[in-house]
Formats: C-alpha cells, sequence, structure tokens
C-alpha cells in the first residue's frame, strides 16, 4: 500500500515526479488506478450521504406536510377521509384514491400526477405518458408522515450508497482507462519521429497517472455541487497540462547526461 501512495503523490505533487512513474510495470499502475477509483468513490459517496443525511429531515417534514392522513398495511392504502383526495402541491399534484377512481391525469393537471391507489402508486412525469408502476406491497406498514418518510429514506440510503459505491468505482476505472487508452494511442503515433521515444506502456503510464489530478478536482466540485464552472473543461486542461509536462520531464531523463565542457 505505501507504493501506491507513493504513486499518487507522484502524480500530484510536480510535473517532474513522473520520471519516477513512466517506467512501472503496467500491472501496477492498473491496479493503483483501480484502488484510486475505489477511494475516490468511497470519498464521493461519503460526502453525498453525510449531505443527504441532514437534508433528509427538512426534505420529509416538506413532504409530509403536502400528504393526505393514510396509512400503508399488508401491501394497501387505508385512510379514513372520503376519496379521492387531491393534493396541489404546486408542482406534481398528489391524488389519494384507493378506489382507484382516478385512472389518467385530468386535463388541468399538465405536471403529470402522483397516484396512491388502492394496492399501487403511479407516477405520471406529464399527462400523455405512461405510468411509472410501484406496489405498495414494497412499502413498509406505517401511518404515512415525516417520521415514516424519513425512516424510509434512511433505508434507501443504507441500500443505495453501497449499490453506488460500486457503481462509481466501476464507471471512474473504466471511463479514466478508457480515455488514457486513446491519448496513450494517440501519442505514441504522432511521437514516432521524436527520440528518444516511450514505449507504448511507458506512454500509457503516464495517460493514467494524469488522471489522478483532474479526477481530484472534478470529484471535489462534483462532490460539494459546484456547478459555477465548467468543470469538464477543467479536468481536461488540468490532465492535458499534467500529461505534457510529465511526458516532457519523463523524457528529458531518458536522454544521456550532457558532456562535460573544456
Amino acid at each position: 500500500m505505501k507504493t501506491y501512495l507513493l504513486i499518487f503523490w507522484n502524480s500530484i505533487r510536480g510535473f517532474r515526479s513522473y520520471q519516477f512513474l513512466f517506467r512501472n510495470p503496467l500491472k501496477v499502475t492498473l491496479i493503483y488506478w483501480f484502488l484510486f477509483c475505489l477511494a475516490l468513490a468511497a470519498a464521493v459517496v461519503s460526502i453525498r450521504y453525510v449531505q443527504l443525511k441532514k437534508m433528509l429531515p427538512s426534505f420529509a417534514a416538506e413532504v409530509a406536510r403536502n400528504l393526505p392522513e393514510f396509512s400503508f398495511r399488508k401491501g394497501e392504502t387505508s385512510t379514513t377521509l372520503e376519496t379521492p383526495v387531491i393534493m396541489n402541491t404546486g408542482s406534481v399534484p398528489i391524488v389519494l384514491d384507493p378506489g382507484d377512481k382516478i385512472t389518467r391525469p385530468p386535463p388541468g393537471f399538465t405536471n403529470g400526477m402522483f397516484h396512491i391507489g388502492k394496492t399501487r402508486i403511479k407516477v405520471w412525469m406529464d399527462s400523455d405518458g405512461d405510468p411509472k408502476i410501484i406496489p405498495i406491497k414494497t412499502f413498509p406498514d406505517g401511518k404515512v408522515d415525516r417520521d415514516y418518510i424519513l425512516q424510509l429514506g434512511q433505508r434507501l440510503g443504507y441500500i443505495l450508497a453501497p449499490f453506488l459505491f460500486v457503481v462509481l468505482t466501476l464507471v471512474f476505472f473504466v471511463v479514466g482507462l478508457l480515455q488514457a487508452l486513446f491519448f496513450a494511442t494517440l501519442v505514441s503515433f504522432l511521437e514516432k519521429a521524436i527520440q528518444p521515444s516511450f514505449t507504448f506502456d511507458e506512454m500509457l503510464n503516464i495517460s493514467v497517472y494524469a488522471l489522478t489530478p483532474g479526477s481530484i478536482i472534478i470529484a471535489v466540485y462534483w462532490a460539494w455541487g459546484v456547478a459555477a464552472i465548467p468543470l469538464d473543461l477543467v479536468y481536461f486542461f488540468v490532465y492535458i497540462v499534467f500529461h505534457v509536462m510529465g511526458s516532457g520531464a519523463s523524457r528529458r531523463s531518458m536522454m544521456p547526461p550532457a558532456a562535460d565542457e573544456h
């Protein structure tokens, strides 16, 4: 692990440090990139999880405020209210309709409809499309209020966080590796006439390690929800700078030392 921490440090501390990286075995580089993606995904998911957990109580209270009084029992909706009950939330109307009397969004529901039926919840994103159907039996029994929504959100967090962690790790790894392969292939073709030249594995090493600085910047901005600057341009600018300057420093280390002049 100490080896990979040292590789990480050399990947971000400066261009000259790439001369210590480009000759690494390709297997070491790929393992490093996977471990980095693992750590990056863990950091992003952890930060997002903490942020959403802090927001959940106020979100649950806001949702509960717009809901009529009802409960889920053994996969069915129950209420003491006269139904259907229509709650106009200002965005998507919520309809409590255990009798399933309303089968489509009325003409005035241009934003769709959130329909709570006897055994199914139907969600129309627009008035003309087909609804997304969620069986009520997938929800735990209980009165649907602020505490219910809060507990449901926490359970979803426990389920989704590990799933998101695995997905992000794989996405980071595959997308980054494809980018590195593209740049390594392109640069290897362009630099055939340059001496001393890199082998393809050496150029791929540089292309992978140059992913590190930009990935950290993008992950930090994304995790904290910063959208004021074009992150894709920042990422590619940082990547190109580290790739070009790191390659230059590595190439200079391959040149024989200049003879002393007398």
